[in-house]
């Protein structure tokens, strides 16, 4: 996403010169939110989430160089080398290489085996797996792991998920929602075992620190994401925790910019949402030809789970009081710091969260107790910019 909509913007400005997007995949740059929803649970085709038609590319005059696998970038004389010896000279490089699940580290044994969700041909193999197969087991349950194992139960597979946590998307939504969500989950048939560490795999079993073993026709392991900075790294730019970028996204070469999930931008830290890249495009491309700064935006991430959407905005972490709004057929939970919303994350609330966006970015202190009146018009109470 990040690197597409760089080259889309960099046109959208006005830049005339050349742009080349490198890819070492072998298809068209997709979508990658589809691929624990609508791919497995469908079979969605790779043509149909596309982040940019083929045409786009010509059209624009984008050099799209697919399986083309960057082994080396020289900072400095701002070229790239591919494996095959292959050499691209630039004006500016963008890196963009976005993160990749992480392996755990566990016993394999006896020709045991488990599948990862990083590209498409990965989501069609699970769908495939949940068609064929009566049981599967997804350790992690963090957004992907939740979101598979409603796509999985959508093609009739019965699922357990497994996580060392005490609830499931701890890190992404408040306890209420999670409740809910959990709730939806069990009704589906999912079976969910908490406070339980992998030790290792024997043949088709999980064996777990507490002696509990869960065998399974399949596993999934989706137990977070770690950026991708070998290249980076390797090339002698600066890493921590990601690519070390300032408010511009130079790295420590001012003509190399990173963007996306492997972006730690300096008083900001990495954003690994899709509106992040998606914005983080846009604004390098902005920075390349004028020079200004990127100021970041509230976080915006959302989930799709069997009929569910799910949203949420905000910073989590830095909520001090949570509230609840629950309406007929919506709930929101907000939290406020200093008696100011700073989150809120709604299931099926979809026209009051972009309020609550709203709220958020303005940096407006409004009513909480009529906040929660779920009678009450957000939008008026907006106009209306009660001060408490």
């Amino acid at each position: 996403m990040a690197g597409v909509t760089a080259a889309a913007s960099l046109r959208q400005e006005g830049y005339k010169g050349d742009i080349t997007l490198l890819s070492n995949q072998r298809d068209y740059p997709y979508d990658l939110p589809p691929l624990s929803k609508t791919v497995i649970s469908s079979g969605t085709s790779v043509e149909q989430i596309m982040l940019q038609p083929s045409e786009f590319y010509r059209s624009n005059n984008v050099n799209l160089l697919l399986d083309w696998e960057v082994a080396e970038i020289d900072p400095i004389a701002l070229q790239l080398r591919a494996r095959s010896g292959e050499r691209i000279s630039a004006d500016a490089i963008i890196i963009a290489t976005g993160g990749r699940p992480i392996e755990p580290s566990i016993e394999v044994r006896n020709g045991a085996s488990y599948y990862r969700l990083k590209s498409y041909s990965d989501a069609i193999k699970l769908r495939q797996m949940a068609k064929s197969s009566n049981t599967g087991l997804i350790v992690g349950a963090g957004l992907i792991g939740c979101e598979v194992a409603a796509s999985l139960r959508q093609c009739g597979c019965d699922v357990t998920l497994v996580d060392a946590s005490k609830a499931p998307m701890e890190r992404v939504f408040p306890a209420h929602i999670r409740k809910h969500l959990t709730s939806r989950h069990q009704a589906e048939g999912v079976q969910f075992k908490f406070e339980k560490r992998l030790l290792g795999l024997d043949f088709s079993t999980a064996c777990f620190e507490d002696g509990t073993n869960i065998e399974a026709d399949f596993i999934l392991m989706a137990v977070g994401s770690r950026p991708n900075i070998e290249l980076a790294e390797s090339s002698g730019i600066e890493v921590f925790n990601g690519v070390s970028v300032n408010d511009s996204f130079q790295t420590n070469y001012q003509n190399v910019y990173c963007i996306g999930d492997t972006a730690n931008i300096q008083g900001v830290g990495r954003q690994e949402h899709w509106t992040s890249a998606q914005a983080q495009g846009m604004a390098v491309a902005h920075s390349i030809l004028t020079g200004q700064r990127y100021v970041p935006r509230t976080s915006w991430v959302w989930s799709d789970q069997y009929d569910l959407r799910v949203e949420a905005a905000g910073n989590l972490g830095e909520v001090e009081q949570f509230h609840t709004r629950s309406g007929e057929s919506t709930l929101i939970e907000f939290g406020t710091k200093q008696g100011q919303v700073v989150f809120a994350s709604g299931i099926s609330s979809t026209k009051e969260m972009r309020l609550f966006h709203r709220i958020i970015e303005a940096d407006l202190v409004l009513d909480t107790a009529e906040l929660t009146d779920a009678s009450r018009n957000i939008r008026e109470l907006i106009k209306e910019n009660k001060v408490v």
